[in-house]
């Protein structure tokens, strides 16, 4: 039986909870949404995909952040 997989550091997943509170005609009355690993929740009236897409983009690609070299031993 093969080991499962360890992430690097240069992939991991990242885990998202997304709650939709619907009306009585499955209208979105209010969106949270939840990043597992940080514990960082935002939440608001109605639906609003340009703030959920915002939640869940990075402020930057990870590539571009990590400029530093990577440390040699």
């Amino acid at each position: 039986m093969s080991q499962p997989s360890q992430p690097t550091d240069q992939q991991h997943y990242s885990t998202f909870v997304v709650e939709l509170l619907l009306d009585e005609h499955r209208d979105v009355r209010r969106t949270r949404v939840t990043h597992i690993q940080t514990g960082t929740e935002q939440a608001w009236a109605g639906w609003d995909e340009e703030r959920l897409l915002a939640f869940l983009r990075p402020a930057e690609p990870r590539s571009l952040s990590n400029d530093s070299p990577a440390p040699t031993s």
